[in-house]
């Protein structure tokens, strides 16, 4: 990117007094770019950090992040939740300004944001999957320490690249996120006095995924869940939306005379990690759940299909993924192109269970050893 005269200098931390971040897409994304938020926090040691997401993700990333400010916009994919945006994009003030992913409503919101200093991802991508798009790190106001081009690698490297443009070290893996003791105390027993909630051990199953092409099935989610209720010591507790309470209703009507298997649909993004992060293991396909679970070092079992866990899964040593690549991979249709017998199918049911055995440490028929 060319630089004007104006330009030549590379952005000092003692001059930044206010920074926003601006991450107005799904909840992986966000969930990827909260180590990177923490890294800039750590470097700007004496700026006001702000971070803007979708509201229903900022009660959760308040939580995570508690030294930074967060600023939760209503209805993003309206043009009056953008033109929100935009208004406390300007309200903020900040020295600089970060789009941590390239969707149009962050470029936008920090190209408007009135920030001296931007950058990030400041050319805009309306596809769906714009991890497999090349994207360079930008600047505007200033230069950067390094280029940094974002080319088709695991979407947690792309916060770290605009880190590493800025000139931070962003070379090590990032511990994992925790919930503060106090909100999940408070939380599970809220939780608790709910009618159906488990009191003993559970495994937490996630059966839905925002892009149908991801999803395994709910019926041989449901087939899982039967093989599973066979070692005792255990309940299972599906984790869905309240719009699709109807659909995981089919399942736990064929195993609920043991009452083992229970739902939790929540809108509350706070319940839903305080119940993950209580789960002895998490079962689920590529989503925001799966992402949230292994930030907050939950063990897990994820089942990819349309993106590989190259590009999709979480950089974490503590979970198994399933992945079958077939010649369309990875995918960027909006129709699948091979409906009959798609990626996420060639998954086998004994090879999910499997994992789960192992992740689980027993064998099947055998009793069920907790995790360290």
């Amino acid at each position: 990117m060319r630089h004007n005269e104006d330009e030549v200098k590379t952005v000092e931390p003692r001059c930044i007094r206010s920074i926003l971040v601006v991450e107005l897409t799904r909840l992986g994304d966000v969930i990827a770019a909260l180590h990177p938020v923490r890294l800039l926090s750590q470097h700007y040691a004496g700026a006001r950090l702000h971070l803007m997401v979708d509201r229903a993700y900022a009660g959760l990333c308040q939580t995570m992040l508690p030294s930074s400010t967060v600023h939760g916009i209503p209805d993003v994919h309206a043009a009056w939740g953008f033109l929100k945006a935009v208004h406390v994009a300007r309200q903020v003030g900040s020295d600089l300004a970060c789009s941590m992913s390239p969707g149009r409503r962050n470029v936008f919101v920090v190209r408007a944001s009135g920030a001296p200093r931007k950058t990030g991802y400041l050319t805009p991508t309306g596809s769906l999957t714009p991890f497999l798009r090349r994207n360079p790190v930008g600047a505007v106001g200033f230069r950067l320490a390094s280029d940094q081009t974002f080319e088709q690698e695991n979407i947690e490297e792309r916060g770290l690249k605009i880190c590493r443009a800025l000139g931070l070290d962003a070379s090590f893996r990032p511990a994992p996120f925790s919930l503060p003791p106090e909100t999940v105390r408070d939380v599970r027993l809220r939780l608790l006095r709910r009618d159906g909630f488990p009191t003993r051990p559970y495994l937490l199953v996630h059966p839905f995924a925002r892009w149908k092409f991801r999803m395994w099935g709910l019926e041989r989610y449901s087939r899982l869940i039967g093989r599973l209720l066979e070692v005792p010591g255990f309940d299972i507790l599906l984790l869905c939306a309240p719009g699709e309470i109807g659909a995981v209703r089919e399942v736990t009507s064929r195993y609920g005379k043991e009452g083992r298997v229970k739902i939790f649909a929540s809108s509350d993004l706070i319940e839903t990690a305080v119940t993950i992060q209580g789960a002895r293991l998490f079962i689920g396909n590529d989503s925001g759940p799966l992402h949230l679970a292994a930030t907050l070092g939950v063990r897990f079992v994820g089942l990819f299909g349309p993106a590989s866990p190259a590009l999709t899964g979480p950089h974490r040593s503590n979970g198994v993924m399933l992945f079958h690549p077939v010649e369309c991979s990875p995918c960027d249709q909006r129709t699948c192109v091979r409906p009959n017998n798609s990626c996420m199918t060639l998954i086998g049911e004994d090879e999910v269970y499997e994992a789960v055995a192992q992740h689980l440490r027993f064998s099947a028929g055998g009793p069920v050893v907790a995790h360290a």
